[in-house]
């Protein structure tokens, strides 16, 4: 192609745009600094427009039990600094990891006033992910949020993987 990369660099002339302000609930504000970050303002404040969560449901495999169970709790808990409800959910066992299995847990335990489900899955397979997006967005419409259980295996990160995986699902 007859390529070639200069090794020097360019001066140019440009403005820098001020620091952004991010609005959160309740009329709070925070200024973000020179990186852009306000990643810990997002868990100290209330999102905008919070929604509660009253009826979910979060589906899971006997060898993510104490992923559900410690998800779950920790979603409870994260209700009160978002400023919505987050009530406790109604927590399915699946017998196994087929697609077949996830598919007819979807049939057998979505109706229409559950607001979202949460799937935990031991691996990320992208035929189970299609099956599962698939069905929960054209034949059962719910919100639904797919969380590999990796994820969630890190005890000293988990609480704020989990809050962004509930910002996540504020917004659904």
């Amino acid at each position: 192609w007859g390529l070639r990369i200069d090794g020097g660099t360019i001066d140019m002339r440009a403005r820098q745009l001020d620091n952004e302000t991010i609005w959160f609930g309740g009329d709070q504000t925070h200024r973000t600094n020179n990186n852009a970050d306000w990643t810990r303002a997002v868990g100290e404040n209330q999102v905008t427009g919070p929604v509660d969560m009253i009826n979910w449901i979060v589906f899971h495999t006997e060898r993510d039990t104490k992923y559900a169970k410690d998800f779950s709790d920790t979603m409870t808990r994260l209700g009160g600094v978002m400023g919505c409800t987050i009530a406790y959910p109604r927590i399915i066992k699946l017998a196994d990891d087929r697609t077949d299995t996830y598919m007819n847990a979807c049939r057998q335990y979505i109706a229409k006033e559950v607001q979202i489900v949460v799937f935990i899955c031991p691996s990320m397979r992208s035929d189970r992910y299609a099956v599962i997006k698939k069905i929960c967005c054209t034949q059962i419409p719910v919100a639904s949020q797919v969380i590999n259980s990796r994820t969630l295996s890190n005890p000293q990160k988990v609480r704020a993987i989990i809050q962004k995986i509930a910002l996540q699902m504020t917004c659904k």
